[in-house]
């Protein structure tokens, strides 16, 4: 009920009817004010939750990006380790076939190449002047 229904309940004949009529207005109105206040508590309820949530979120949007700056900074020292890391099998291959090449065993190695070859040029197996083997 609004205020021009109530109004015009005022300015009727007082009778009960009157009377009756207001009581039930006011107490509509009332109702509607607890209702509004009910509503504004919620609202300013729901209003702090999602401000909660907001700072919260932003936290973790930071968070992620600090994330993605350490996944960054751990992709650029996994690329450098595989560098090192080829350097080092490089390093480890030179080892090992001066290994095989050092004291008799290039030697060896030289005689196992020149027996391969002689299968293909059979004069290839015959001593060369001035070579000792």
């Amino acid at each position: 009920m609004d205020i021009t229904a109530i109004a015009l309940i005022v300015s009727a004949p007082g009778t009960i009817i009157t009377a009756v009529a207001l009581i039930v207005a006011l107490i509509n109105i009332r109702m509607t004010v607890a209702a509004n206040r009910e509503t504004t508590t919620q609202i300013v309820q729901v209003t702090q939750i999602l401000e909660k949530i907001s700072v919260r979120n932003e936290q973790i949007f930071q968070s992620f990006e600090g994330l993605s700056v350490r996944l960054e900074e751990i992709s650029v020292r996994n690329e450098q380790t595989g560098q090192r890391l080829a350097i080092l099998e490089e390093k480890i291959d030179l080892s090992t076939y001066r290994e095989e090449l050092s004291g008799l065993a290039w030697k060896t190695k030289l005689r196992s190449c020149q027996r391969q070859a002689a299968r293909h040029e059979p004069a290839l197996l015959e001593p060369q002047p001035n070579e000792t083997i």
